[in-house]
């Protein structure tokens, strides 16, 4: 059976390296965008391991590729970490069709930067699917999904390690399964929710004294993705009227009670300022050049209200 791979990184090439142990089944080509694979270089290492045919891409409806896929006549196409959306002339190019992985539990999570909207929404439990591709994006049959604990601490990075991971522990399982059409795709059930690029977090990541711990300390989570690429937003102060990038903080369990935006400790530690129920400590943080900056450098004046609110 002839497979074709459109993916990027480890989750590609963890994938690929299962269905080349398989003595039946042929990975037959790979597209990957080249921007994508830059490092670590994984995938790249495995294709030039096994001299697997591989095509970079840009849009994988161009032309040329869509020529190489009726020259190969797929029977599947795998779609791994690769976020294009697939034209519906990509859909014809494979006999059974291609199979997505989706780092949320569909319907409720479609869509891009889910691990920051689970994180901003409180969500204990999260999810990844493998489906179907149909022409609504991630709106395809689903052919497996597994769930699983949001820690309450989990970053949206950590959180899309935790994604990759689960997405191939479902896939070493069940591609099989799926190939050999033993799993049979099923609709999807329950209320379906997108967010698109054009969503934006509350007020684009910016923190004011008026906001709750539970608001800061889920927006800083949120909005940490490093070493991913950021493309949401930046979880912000502006103190003094300057603005500074948030990295890290927790909320401080204090009987004491002060003025909303008030600075009451100030040290190597962090700073300490007060919300509206409760205080916060402001651990790591970052100027616009993002160079770190030490809390301490700041010579914030004790007691003094110097939290922008508006």
């Amino acid at each position: 059976m002839k497979i074709v791979v459109i993916g990027n990184g480890k989750m590609a090439a963890d994938c690929i390296k299962m269905m080349l142990n398989h003595p039946i089944h042929t990975v037959d080509h790979v597209f990957f965008e080249p921007d994508k694979n830059v490092h670590p270089t994984v995938l790249l290492d495995l294709i030039n391991e096994h001299h697997l045919p591989s095509t970079p891409i840009v849009k994988m409806h161009d032309e040329s590729h869509l020529n190489l896929l009726d020259a190969i006549q797929p029977e599947w196409i795998f779609n791994i970490n690769c976020y294009q959306y697939l034209r519906p002339i990509v859909l014809t190019k494979a006999q059974y069709g291609i199979i997505n992985f989706h780092n949320g539990p569909l319907p409720r999570y479609g869509g891009v930067n889910i691990p920051t909207w689970v994180i901003l929404n409180g969500e204990q439990q999260h999810g990844v699917t493998w489906h179907m591709v149909n022409e609504e994006i991630d709106a395809g049959h689903v052919l497996s999904q597994n769930f699983f604990e949001v820690k309450p601490k989990m970053t949206a990075a950590q959180l899309m390690v935790k994604c990759i991971q689960e997405g191939i522990l479902l896939f070493e399982q069940n591609w099989l399964g799926w190939v050999e059409h033993k799993i049979k795709p099923k609709a999807q059930e329950g209320e379906r929710l997108y967010f698109g690029i054009k969503d934006k977090v509350p007020n684009n990541g910016l923190l004011k004294g008026s906001d709750s711990c539970l608001v800061w300390d889920r927006s800083i989570r949120a909005l940490h993705l490093f070493p991913y690429p950021n493309a949401v937003a930046y979880a912000h102060v502006i103190i003094l009227g300057k603005m500074y990038f948030i990295i890290t903080g927790k909320q401080i369990n204090d009987l004491q009670s002060f003025s909303v935006g008030t600075i009451f400790f100030n040290d190597s530690s962090g700073i300490l300022i007060q919300l509206s129920d409760g205080q916060f400590s402001i651990g790591q943080m970052a100027d616009e050049q993002w160079s770190i900056v030490k809390p301490a450098a700041l010579r914030l004046v004790i007691g003094e209200t110097c939290l922008l609110d508006a």
